[in-house]
């Protein structure tokens, strides 16, 4: 009669089974069923670990099969197979773990590189160094089920950029400030006017009615076109005097921040200025212009912008900049940086200006003359963008390299400390491909839209001079942004 193999495991039971066939003689082979299945392996680890409780079930199993099996006949494959794995099994666990921890290891270092390339990590900690805590707040996005709110989110949104501005509105206006939703205050008491915005932007695509262009153009091809409202932010800094911010000088700070106001007033050189207490000051107003760009190119996917004083509202930072920045009191501080992310917030909500379009001047100025980028450098690197709620654009191209040719120079790399942000490195392999793809030489393609460039320049200039000519009026332009060296108090 065959024994009976009921056990509380089945597994088990069944592997008991499977290994008796190895043995041939009946009387053996009913010797190994009764004391294997008594001798059921417990382990509540191995209980927990499918592959585990297989090795733990078969060992035990083997370790009773090889006493009954004849010491002359050779063992089976499988029997000698188990046997192995189940020796191995801590140094193969402990190799997997060390295996695992090195791979997490290398993912993770790669991933931080890949962080601080693309500006994640905007500050760095120099040796000896400590940098202070910014207050970092993300780009709003609203997220509501509300039919009401979803229709005013689309209106907000920013199909090219994949994200919606949050709804910013004026709560309170007065002689002296604006209160908006958003917790900022704008202080209007400097407020003055130059003319009002107008500007020929190159559009990237013909007009319906077919107007010629009223020059000859080879390779960037573009169509003026006449708008009047801001399509862009641009940040500066004001590289005025600084006295150290500490409660001692309480009296002096506002002296020189009224000083440096009263000096961009005078000069109508921006159209905001955030002091070093935080506060938001408007001098020009926003639908006019300001002398803050000079000679500056940039561009979205729609059109080209040449010389941006009429095209972008301008911004500027009370404070120095230099190519290793720190966002610390004596530099640009917390409050700025708040103030700075509020009034882009409102800026960008009232024009609906795309994130692509708020950028430093250190990224748009240019020299002319010599086709080199980077004639005013400040914010060439260092703005903290996350922080004022936009994604890093120094990833962005820069237009005056890929729809112009433009060069920079060892003196423009070095001055913002040795390395160039990414939007530029990538903006030049983009040109030689285009280069490769027109069968012209590197040099050839830039000498050409450099002639295309000064040919917009110049027909824009023209354009600007018979407007003022016809218009009467005595405010003039300006392509120079002079140092504010304030001394008074």
């Amino acid at each position: 009669m065959r024994p009976s193999l009921e056990h509380p495991d089945p597994t088990y039971t069944r592997l008991v089974e499977h290994y008796s066939s190895f043995i041939t003689v009946p009387s053996e082979k009913l010797k190994f069923l009764r004391t294997t299945l008594s001798k059921y392996p417990n382990s509540p680890l191995a209980d927990r670990v499918a592959w585990l409780k297989q090795l733990t079930f078969r060992k035990a199993i083997l370790e009773e099969l090889v006493q009954v099996l004849p010491a002359d006949s050779p063992k089976p494959r499988e029997v000698a197979l188990i046997y192995w794995l189940y020796r191995v099994r801590y140094p193969v666990f402990l190799t997997s773990t060390l295996t695992i921890a090195m791979v997490a290891l290398v993912l993770g270092q790669w991933l931080y590189q890949n962080a601080r390339q693309t500006g994640i990590f905007s500050l760095r900690l120099e040796s000896g160094e400590i940098i202070p805590k910014i207050v970092v707040v993300p780009s709003p996005v609203p997220v509501s089920t509300d039919k009401s709110s979803n229709s005013n989110t689309a209106s907000n949104s920013d199909p090219i950029e994949g994200f919606a501005l949050e709804d910013v509105w004026l709560v309170e206006k007065t002689a002296e400030f604006e209160q908006y939703s958003n917790g900022a205050r704008i202080l209007t008491k400097y407020e003055v006017e130059t003319e009002p915005r107008n500007f020929f932007a190159l559009s990237r695509k013909a007009p319906k009615e077919k107007i010629p262009l009223p020059f000859d153009a080879q390779q960037a091809i573009f169509y003026p076109e006449e708008k009047t409202k801001p399509v862009g932010i641009l940040y500066h800094v004001t590289q005025s005097d600084l006295l150290p911010f500490e409660p001692t000088y309480n009296s002096r700070l506002k002296g020189k921040s009224s000083h440096l106001i009263e000096y961009v007033k005078e000069e109508k050189l921006y159209n905001y200025v955030i002091d070093r207490f935080g506060q938001i000051h408007r001098v020009v107003k926003d639908d006019h212009y300001a002398n803050h760009s000079g000679n500056s190119i940039w561009a979205d996917e729609k059109a080209v912008y040449v010389r941006l004083n009429h095209s972008f509202i301008g911004v500027a930072f009370e404070g120095n900049w230099s190519s290793n920045i720190k966002l610390n009191p004596d530099d640009i501080n917390e409050a700025q940086i708040y103030s700075c992310k509020l009034l882009t917030q409102i800026l960008r909500n009232k024009y609906k200006i795309k994130a692509t379009n708020c950028i430093t001047h250190g990224q748009v100025s240019i020299n002319p003359s010599d086709y080199l980028i980077g004639f005013h450098l400040d914010w060439a690197i260092g703005f903290p963008y996350t922080s004022c709620g936009l994604r890093d654009n120094y990833n962005e191209l820069p237009p005056s390299i890929t729809e112009f040719g433009f060069k920079y120079d060892r003196g423009f790399q070095n001055s913002i400390g040795g390395k160039l942000w990414p939007g530029i490195e990538l903006a030049e392999a983009r040109l030689k491909a285009r280069a490769k793809d027109s069968e012209m030489t590197l040099e050839e393609l830039r000498k050409q839209l450099n002639k295309d460039f000064t040919l917009y320049l110049n027909w824009i200039n023209k354009m600007r001079d018979l407007r003022k000519a016809n218009s009467g009026n005595s405010e003039e332009e300006t392509d120079k942004e002079k140092p504010l060296k304030l001394f008074g108090d």
